[in-house]
């Protein structure tokens, strides 16, 4: 005999008593709980956290993220004005009921890193502010940390950064004689 029970979505214990009987032999009573659900924590959304080092980064799916103290800038996967999606930081994390369009694959290669959204394997361009994507071919990505915590991702010499402008608002990867103009990037990875 299996009993199955949905999960306790609630805040308060659940609990029965179920009964065995059989013809010829004394009933048997079992009694059953099940634990609340902590106060704040719900069940069906995803969180991710933010990493500050290396030791930190492994392979798995993340977000990538401008701070604007607790106002969160997610990317959204494009090359666009306007590329993200609003989210708030607290306590070191974000955390959202459905996972978000950008999320990005990190993959280890070698020492390197590749970083795959939907449109496929991000890329900087030498000496051009340009995010690209290659459909196919895992493209390499350098990952380092700021002390204060911020991602520094580059590819061909280019940083990848927030552009903040009003007329802007959008991830790209940064010549190197401009990214310090940007703002800079965090690394929020799925729980």
């Amino acid at each position: 005999f299996k009993a199955t029970a949905s999960a306790n979505n609630t805040t308060e214990e659940r609990s029965a008593t179920i009964t065995f009987s059989a013809e010829g032999c004394a009933d048997v009573k079992v009694n059953v709980s099940q634990d609340a659900q902590a106060t704040g924590e719900d069940t069906n959304s995803i969180k991710y956290t933010k990493i500050t080092s290396l030791g930190e980064l492994t392979d798995g799916e993340y977000i990538i993220v401008y701070e604007n103290g607790n106002n969160a800038y997610v990317y959204n996967g494009k090359d666009a004005v306007n590329g993200y999606t609003d989210a708030t930081v607290s306590n070191g994390s974000i955390t959202t009921d459905e996972a978000f369009a950008g999320e990005v694959t990190i993959a280890a290669m070698g020492e390197d890193y590749s970083l795959k959204v939907a449109d496929g394997y991000m890329y900087g361009t030498s000496g051009s502010n340009k995010l690209n994507f290659n459909s196919t071919t895992a493209q390499v990505n350098t990952i380092s940390f700021e002390s204060d915590g911020s991602a520094k991702i580059t590819s061909n010499t280019s940083v990848l950064r927030f552009n903040a402008a009003k007329d802007q608002m959008r991830f790209r990867y940064y010549q190197s004689s401009s990214y310090s103009k940007q703002k800079a990037v965090a690394l929020y990875k799925k729980n």
